[in-house]
C-alpha cells in the first residue's frame, strides 16, 4: 500500500464544486491511500460539507501572515500562494503517525484527469520491466524473465511537475533585452516529504528575505535549492475552472482555451456524467477528450 498525502491550498474559489472529485480518489486504487489537508483563505462555504472529509484543515487569516499582504503589488497574488503553500505543510507536517511515500501539491479549483493520476501512481510503483537472461550458475539458458526490480521516478532529488522547468523570455523594450527565467506549470507538484519540506518553505526563503521572483518563483527557486523540476507523462491532462467572463478577450485576464470549464459547466458535468463515467479507467485518454471536448461545446 503506498501513502499519498495530497496538500491543498490557496484560493478557496471552485472548491465547493471540484471537492467530490478529490474525495473520489481514495475510490480508484486498491493498492494507494490518499491523506487530504486544505488550507484555504478565508470562505463562505458550509465546512461540515465541504471541508470535513479531509484529514485535516484550516481557514487562513490574512492578518497572521508575517509579511503584509496589503501592501504587496495589487494582482501579484505570490505572496498569499507561497504563504498558503507553506501553512498547508505545516498541517501535514503535524501527522507524523503516518509515514508518506509521496507528496502532491495542488490548488482548489483543479480537476485530475484520470490518465494523470495513474500517471503519478505508477511514478511511484513502476518496475524496470522488460527481459532478464536466465542463467543456470554461469551458463545463459535463453530464457527470460520479467525484471521487477523497482524503478520510481520521485527521489529526494526532483519534484515532478506537468512540464517541468522550461525557459521563459521577456522583452524588456526601455533596456532593449530579452531576459530569459526558468517557469513551470505550477497547477500540482509531486515529491517525497523531504523535497516537499524543502519546496515548500518558498514563503520563508522570498518573502522574509524580500527577494522576490513572482510567476517565475517556483521554478527558479527549485534550481536554488538545486531540485530537478521533471516532466511526467500525461502531465498536462488537467483542468482548472474559469469564471465565465475570462473565455473572452474582454479584459486582460480573459481568453482561456474553451476545453477549460466555468463553475457551470462542471456542475452541469458532474449531475449529468457522474464520478465514476468521470474516472473511468478503460479508456482514460479517450475519456479525458470526451471531457474536454464536453467543455469545448456546452454553453459556459
Amino acid at each position: 500500500m503506498k501513502n499519498i498525502a495530497v496538500m491543498v491550498s490557496g484560493h478557496p474559489k471552485g472548491f465547493d464544486l471540484t471537492f467530490p472529485y478529490f474525495q473520489y480518489w481514495n475510490k480508484l486504487y486498491d493498492n494507494v491511500k490518499f491523506d487530504f489537508f486544505v488550507s484555504m483563505w478565508e470562505n463562505d462555504y458550509n465546512r461540515k460539507e465541504v471541508f470535513d472529509w479531509t484529514t485535516t484543515y484550516e481557514i487562513l487569516d490574512e492578518k497572521h501572515c508575517p509579511y503584509d499582504l496589503s501592501k504587496h503589488e495589487n494582482r501579484r497574488h505570490q505572496p498569499h500562494y507561497s504563504w498558503a503553500l507553506y501553512r498547508v505543510n505545516e498541517l501535514r507536517k503535524k501527522h507524523q503517525e503516518i509515514e508518506y511515500d509521496a507528496i502532491i501539491h495542488t490548488r482548489g479549483d483543479s480537476i485530475f484527469s484520470r490518465s494523470l493520476l495513474n500517471s503519478l501512481v505508477n511514478n511511484l510503483t513502476k518496475i524496470r520491466g522488460g527481459l532478464v537472461p536466465e542463467k543456470d550458475g554461469d551458463t545463459y539458458t535463453g530464457k527470460s524473465t520479467i525484471d521487477t526490480r523497482p524503478d520510481p521516478q520521485i527521489s529526494d532529488k526532483n519534484i515532478l511537475s506537468a512540464n517541468g522547468s522550461v525557459i521563459h523570455n521577456y522583452f524588456d523594450p526601455d533596456r532593449n533585452s530579452l531576459n530569459q527565467n526558468l517557469w513551470t506549470q505550477d497547477v500540482w507538484f509531486m515529491g517525497t516529504p523531504k523535497v516537499m519540506d524543502i519546496f515548500c518553505n518558498m514563503f520563508n526563503y522570498m518573502f522574509l528575505r524580500k527577494d522576490y521572483m513572482l510567476h517565475i518563483m517556483q521554478a527558479e527557486y527549485l534550481n536554488q535549492m538545486g531540485i530537478y523540476n521533471s516532466p511526467t507523462e500525461e502531465g498536462n491532462t488537467f483542468t482548472f475552472m474559469r469564471d465565465t467572463y475570462r473565455f473572452d478577450f474582454k479584459t486582460g485576464d480573459g481568453g482561456y482555451p474553451l476545453e477549460y470549464p466555468s463553475p457551470k459547466q462542471l456542475k452541469k458535468l458532474t449531475e449529468d456524467k457522474g464520478l465514476h463515467w468521470f474516472y473511468d479507467d478503460e479508456k482514460p485518454k479517450q475519456r479525458w477528450q470526451e471531457v474536454q471536448d464536453y467543455f469545448k461545446e456546452t454553453e459556459k
